[in-house]
């Protein structure tokens, strides 16, 4: 988990650094690092509760859907409240930091694959 979140962590860094390179605007640049911000966040919290319910008893279903609805809720809020802060009290561009948001949404999906995240939803033994 901690190599995904270093590959999502690189990857949306340099797609800020290029954003603010071509835009040739600092606050571009900001922007999209607080989209990256966001999206390690995501990630992060979602690897907190992922840890957590390797902890849960394998037959412990109830306790499982539990744990899925509240990371689910949680993440939301996190990702709405980051981009509503962004947003709001620090007047950033909003294309930059949806941008690097989403591109790191997309690094850790598809490096997920790549990095034995496929069999996640298996049952354990």
């Amino acid at each position: 988990m901690r190599k995904l979140l270093l590959i999502q962590t690189t990857i949306t860094v340099l797609l800020a650094a290029v954003l603010a390179v071509a835009a040739r605007d600092a606050g571009v640049g900001l922007a999209g690092l607080f989209g990256a911000a966001i999206a390690v966040a995501n990630s992060g919290l979602l690897a907190w509760r992922r840890a957590q319910a390797q902890r849960l008893p394998s037959n412990d279903a109830r306790g499982s859907l539990r744990l899925a609805w509240t990371s689910a809720l949680e993440r939301f809020v996190l990702v709405a409240s980051l981009f509503a802060i962004g947003l709001g009290p620090l007047a950033m561009q909003g294309w930059p930091m949806l941008v690097v948001f989403a591109a790191g949404q997309l690094a850790y999906l598809i490096t997920g694959f790549g990095y034995g995240n496929r069999h996640s939803c298996q049952v354990r033994p």
